[in-house]
């Protein structure tokens, strides 16, 4: 086994020459970033829409103001974020969210009683 680390994507040529040259897959990278395709195709996301609305979730994009909440939710699941080199979340406070939206992004939530988010993503 190699003692060094190389981070490439699953489409990357070189994934086989290394998985061939001995190198293991310890991690893979994953996130809630939404890219959309030219034409965009909402299957998929209108599906999950539907089937938290079903469930009696408001789904939302989230001002500013609920940034009190996604650090929270945050902070809760960090442990749950796998952790590889090419996959690390800081523990953000209060100000690093809000800087979420400042930096232009626009943020979702599946929001279940008007007050709380079970879940969130960033786009």
């Amino acid at each position: 086994m190699n003692a060094d680390i190389q981070v490439v994507q699953v489409n990357d040529p070189r994934l086989q020459h290394l998985t061939a040259a001995g190198y293991v897959v310890v991690g893979e990278s994953w996130g809630a970033r939404l890219r959309l395709s030219d034409p965009a195709k909402f299957t998929a996301l209108e599906a999950a829409v539907v089937a938290a609305t079903d469930q009696g979730f408001l789904i939302e994009e989230l001002a500013a103001s609920w940034a009190p909440q996604v650090t929270a939710l945050e902070a809760v699941n960090h442990a749950d974020y796998p952790y590889t080199p090419a996959t690390s979340v800081p523990h953000r406070n209060e100000f690093d969210v809000l800087e979420l939206w400042e930096s232009g992004r626009h943020l979702y939530g599946a929001i279940n009683d008007g007050n709380s988010l079970p879940s969130a993503s960033s786009a």
